[in-house]
């Protein structure tokens, strides 16, 4: 349907004029592709690729300045009316929702589309009924579009380019800043509008997502196609995508050699296509199915080790029996941490602060979102019973975030949730409560978040409000590196600077004061303790990397704040900008803070937790085996709005996985309780 040939574009410049002689500020470069029908392609690349300038060319917004592009065999014509013909055919949907809807109501903006078609009110009900339907959004219909979710923003999206009834779908980013649930709801309607013959080709960060889900993969690399092929080829060929700024998948390397499975070129990787992304219900029930599969560690590269990956082969049985029992030998999808401090594995620190209000959700936020855009899995954990920053930090990885609650889960429970949060990420940061090391009371630091570092055995990289101080920054972070019963630090980050130079007096008064390392690279520290000679420095025992303290400041208006309410921040959801939010503080901390310095100062897992099995994925349900929900057993309606929002995900997983229907309503819209309930849930949340 679609054929691309030797497709150049330049952005104009400043002048406004397209440079069509240098190479160098081409977007796109030499371009020649092709989408068939019911064809599913992945544009992987890293940032500035060109992946969102070809969705641009491919539906007619952005012209070529050299080459050709063709639809159904006839070169395209760049008048109106050609146009308003092809993006009938060719819809696109992009990353960030708020881009793309405008209307008041769900049902006004899905059915925008029709309407401009010249059908009649019947075909325009018809074709927008039929995409929230498809979408599964007919009940908010009549919803404003301010009162759903990030999620729900995303599907009503997609179904306002499905009420186009289109030929190809064009998806930018589709799964960025989805929950586990929402991500495998939105590729189950994707799957389906395939299967009825639409040609899908998404852009995507996401690797592991490419292998799994395209028949096809363009990797682009500064504007050029430099592979375009079958998933399964690609892994043939050997070829390390960390050459394009890319990390490669995670998949056992002898499944290419499986004549069944190179067949079905798709999923790629079972462990996530069938379980850590969850498969459409028809797909098992009914079937047995077995597959040699394994966790592969990040390539060398990708978090600054040498070592090569190691690899641990397991087995997946997934059982889903028709009357809705799962069979007792249902088994977890498990696989083992095999790290070290010289390995490529799964890298974890805690973020923490000397009191709250110091910026840590927002530079959590941003750090994981520029990591992010690197292409490394992120997990985030929050230290305590927290609703609302996991929201943020939910948002800023695309990926659930974890509450690490020694109160409600206890220490081994906690323990067990961050190791099963780790596997498969590539990194993985916690960020802490209230300061340090507040906890229970005053005379302990039970509960803190230095009790739960301690407990997992991770370092901290400390935050500090540097407004109105310098050399007293630099006695501030020594006594915290020095309090009874201290975690290992990796270093501080000075929040709030007034300036380039603020930064730079912080600095030296922590190497003055041998709070970091000083010239010749010897860490010292000079605790206050009785009896010994504070003239000499001495080792600090609780620093963790041996060749210096992590350092890095940020300006005071670097980035936006997030506002606050009485309990706290607001939450994520309730914001219709978070995600530009995140996207600005992101910025800032890649302008600000070495991320190459920070990872290499951040160690592997050890071996602490390489004895114990833990559940490939991340961001599920981590108390119970990984299996797609039985058939319902009970109907319950869950209270979910702007009153009732504070709830666990990984509790609404669990019920689900023991049998229940969970069934979302809004007590303060709704008109009535959704049909057929056994069960009511009402959840914490604003009692404004």
């Amino acid at each position: 349907m679609i054929r691309l040939e030797n497709i150049h574009y330049a952005y104009p410049d400043p002048s406004g004029i397209k440079n069509r002689h240098n190479l160098r500020n081409y977007a796109l470069k030499a371009v020649s592709i092709s989408v068939g029908v019911s064809e599913r392609i992945a544009l992987l690349g890293a940032n500035g690729s060109g992946k969102t300038t070809m969705l641009n060319v491919l539906n007619g917004l952005a012209r070529p300045s050299v080459g050709e592009y063709y639809w159904k065999n006839a070169p395209v014509v760049y008048s109106k009316t050609f146009l308003k013909s092809l993006r009938r055919s060719i819809t696109t949907v992009f990353q960030d929702p708020e881009d793309q809807l405008f209307a008041g109501t769900v049902y006004e903006d899905v059915s925008f589309g029709p309407m401009n078609q010249s059908l009649n009110k019947h075909d325009v009900h018809q074709a927008t009924m039929n995409a929230l339907d498809a979408v599964g959004m007919m009940a908010e219909a009549h919803v404003p579009l301010h009162m759903l979710s990030f999620g729900q923003k995303k599907r009503i999206a997609l179904a306002g380019a499905l009420a186009m009834q289109p030929e190809v779908l064009l998806l930018d980013e589709p799964t960025a800043g989805l929950d586990p649930k929402s991500e495998m709801r939105l590729l189950e309607i994707l799957e389906v509008k395939q299967k009825q013959g639409t040609a899908i080709l998404f852009s995507t960060h996401d690797v592991d997502l490419a292998f799994e889900w395209a028949d096809k993969i363009v990797i682009l690399y500064q504007g050029a196609v430099v592979q375009q092929c079958a998933p399964v080829d690609l892994i043939e060929s050997g070829l390390d995508l960390a050459q394009w700024d890319l990390r490669n998948p995670r998949f056992d390397p002898d499944l290419v050699d499986n004549v069944e499975f190179t067949s079905k070129k798709r999923p790629l990787n079972p462990t996530s296509a069938g379980v850590s992304r969850g498969l459409p219900q028809g797909d098992l029930k009914n079937t047995y199915q077995t597959s040699a599969l394994c966790l592969q560690s990040p390539p060398a590269g990708d978090l600054g080790g040498k070592q090569p990956a190691q690899l641990q082969h397991i087995n997946v049985k997934l059982t889903t029996l028709a009357g809705g029992a799962v069979s007792e030998s249902t088994q977890c999808v498990k696989t083992t941490l095999t790290t070290s401090e010289n390995s490529t594995g799964t890298r974890a620190f805690l973020i923490g602060a000397t009191s709250s209000g110091t910026g840590k959700t927002s530079i959590c936020s941003g750090l994981g979102r520029a990591l992010r855009r690197r292409g490394l899995r992120v997990q985030f954990c929050k230290v305590g019973p927290d609703y609302i920053d996991p929201t943020w930090l939910s948002l800023a990885s695309d990926n659930q975030c974890i509450n690490l609650d020694i109160w409600m889960h206890g220490r081994d429970g906690v323990r067990k949730r961050f190791q099963n949060a780790c596997a498969g990420a590539d990194i993985c940061i916690i960020e802490g409560v209230m300061g340090l090391y507040d906890g229970v009371d005053s005379k302990s630091s039970e509960g803190s978040s230095a009790d739960v570092a301690n407990l997992l055995g991770v370092p901290v990289l400390l935050i500090a409000d540097a407004k109105g101080c310098a050399r007293s920054f630099a006695a501030v972070i020594n006594g915290f590196v020095n309090f009874p019963d201290a975690p290992k630090f990796i270093g501080c980050i000075a929040n709030r600077v007034g300036s380039s130079k603020h930064g730079s007096m912080i600095r030296d008064a922590l190497q003055e004061l041998s709070v970091m390392d000083i010239p010749n690279g010897t860490i010292v520290s000079r605790p206050n303790v009785v009896g010994r000679d504070r003239s000499r420095p001495v080792p600090a025992n609780n620093v963790h990397n041996k060749t210096g303290l992590f350092f890095a400041s940020i300006p005071g208006k670097a980035f936006p704040s997030i506002d606050s309410r009485h309990l706290g921040l607001h939450m994520a959801t309730d914001s219709a900008e978070a995600l530009q939010t995140i996207e600005r503080i992101a910025d800032a901390i890649k302008h600000n803070v070495n991320l190459d310095d920070l990872i290499n100062s951040v160690p592997v897992l050890t071996s602490a937790f390489s004895d114990k099995k833990t559940v490939v994925g991340t961001g599920r349900d981590l108390s119970l085996p990984f299996f797609y929900p039985p058939q319902p057993r009970c109907r319950l309606a869950i209270a979910k709005d702007e009153a009732f929002c504070f709830y666990y995900p990984e509790w609404v997983m669990a019920l689900e996985s023991a049998g229940a229907d969970v069934v979302p309503f809004s007590p303060l819209h709704d008109q009535k309780l959704p049909d057929n309930c056994d069960g009511l849930l009402l959840g914490g949340g604003y009692p404004e």
